[in-house]
């Protein structure tokens, strides 16, 4: 196993420009200078916001590996990706400058010790294959985004995770990025609010209008911009949850591992997300199927336990809500099915979406041009998508996608299992948080948002490092 380390001079030249920044950007933010530069109405909130985002540059400067630090504050920080920035008059994800930061501490703290990937291998021919359907899109600028924002979060999960601890730390970054979501989702859930980072928080935007309510019940998003997307998310993490519960040393942090695993589970029970539900509970499966055996009894039991917390403390807040909604996974189009309407509608998606891609065989109809297409064939989808990540690919960008998917997802697979030979728990966490991001994919189309994408580009990222830092054979 080959482990990469930072070059010590790379280090020390990062530590004084970081620890400068730092200062200069707490007294701006003390002094309420960087609140009124990013945001036109002030809030507590978003002084904090000012406030700590300095003191994470102070931590970044005074740790030996300043690139874990400050990745694992982007991870945790990319789920709000969707609330804009004002930077001189440019309105700005504040999820990019972070990126842009990671990138430029990435590349200062020196080379890495080569090893294979085999993602690292197919990913300039998957963006040749993306880059052809590409000139037909709809909104090039939006799509190149989203791509860049994948492989630059991606590139940089890599880098850490061959780092000394890095996959321990990016997997804890995406366990706790998911509890605060979670944390959300649950406040949103009790109070009917949602988040709002621009007038004071929490302004009451549930209703019986709103379009993902159910059952007269509002479904949380947290930060996200729906209750899949925060679904898909919390239930990626659940996994990693499993692994770091079973993994690290100390006993407080196994159980605050356990302990943010089963928030996770509850914010995703109350999401009523059923396929993010379903990934959940399959790359737990997983990742606990793949633990050395000796750590088999552990992951059974904090299975066990997050289960019991996500069930029994879900059915108390959710109500007859979430009976419904488990009884539709079974009979999702039957007449005595409440959501039944709805999935009859995706079922029609899927259908307009196979037969745009069997009109389009070759480069499909560029991106961000199928709801067009859908709209002429399915009544009332106006502004629809092909609710299914692999369906929408296929049409958007035809057998050229489709083979760039295929290059990805056999690169994923050959990494994830060169890094199994490691025997980690911590390697199967990140398998099982893979397959529950796959299984999301089949009945939605949520990679288009920038928070998604970026999270997608942390488990790719981190399965590449690992291939990486295990070796080359």
């Amino acid at each position: 196993m080959s482990t990469a380390i930072a070059l010590p001079r790379g280090r020390m030249g990062l530590r004084l420009p970081l620890t400068a920044a730092a200062g200069v950007a707490a007294l701006l933010g003390a002094a309420g200078v960087t609140q009124r530069l990013l945001f036109t109405q002030p809030s507590a909130l978003k002084y904090l916001i000012t406030v700590l985002g300095p003191l994470v540059l102070l931590a970044a400067a005074a740790a030996s590996q300043p690139l874990l630090v400050l990745l694992a504050a982007t991870i945790v920080a990319a789920p709000f990706a969707g609330f804009t920035a004002n930077f001189g008059g440019l309105t700005v994800s504040p999820l990019i400058p972070l990126l842009l930061l990671c990138a430029a501490v990435a590349v200062a703290s020196g080379p890495l010790a080569q090893g294979r990937s085999a993602l690292a291998a197919v990913a300039l021919p998957v963006a040749i294959l993306l880059a052809l359907p590409l000139v037909r899109a709809g909104a090039p600028a939006q799509f190149a985004l989203l791509m860049g924002a994948l492989l630059l979060m991606a590139w940089l999960s890599a880098r850490a995770v061959v780092l000394p601890g890095g996959l321990a730390a990016v997997l804890g970054a995406v366990v706790a990025s998911a509890a605060l979501q979670a944390g959300l989702a649950i406040w949103q859930f009790r109070t009917g609010h949602r988040l709002n980072l621009y007038d004071a928080a929490g302004q009451p935007s549930f209703g019986q209008e709103y379009f993902f309510g159910f059952g007269g019940r509002p479904r949380p998003t947290g930060s996200l911009y729906d209750p899949i997307s925060l679904g898909n998310l919390l239930a990626l993490a659940c996994p990693a949850a499993l692994a770091l519960a079973c993994t690290l040393r100390a006993a407080w942090a196994r159980i605050a591992a356990g302990a943010a695993g089963a928030l996770v589970a509850l914010g995703l029970t109350l999401s009523l997300s059923r396929m993010s539900w379903i990934g959940a509970a399959l790359g737990m499966l997983v990742a606990a199927a793949l633990m050395p055996a000796g750590a088999r009894l552990r992951a059974g039991i904090a299975l066990g336990g997050i289960l019991v917390v996500a069930l029994v403390v879900g059915a108390g807040l959710g109500g007859s809500g979430l009976g419904l909604r488990l009884d539709s996974i079974l009979s999702p189009t039957a007449s005595t099915t409440t959501t039944a309407a709805g999935d009859r509608h995706r079922l029609e998606l899927w259908q307009a979406a196979g037969a745009v891609a069997e009109e389009h065989p070759v480069l499909g109809v560029g991106f961000d041009e199928l709801s067009p297409q859908l709209a002429r064939r399915v009544s009332g989808a106006a502004g629809s998508h092909a609710h299914s990540t692999y369906l929408q690919i296929l049409a958007e960008s035809g057998l050229a996608g489709l083979l760039a998917l295929g290059l990805a997802l056999g690169g994923l697979g050959r990494d994830l299992k060169r890094g199994l030979r490691r025997r980690s728990p911590l390697a199967a966490g990140l398998v099982g948080s893979a397959a529950a991001l796959l299984a999301g994919w089949l009945t939605d189309y949520t990679m288009r948002y920038l928070a998604v994408a970026a999270m997608a580009g942390v488990l790719f990222g981190a399965a590449a490092g690992l291939a990486r830092a295990n070796g080359s054979r």
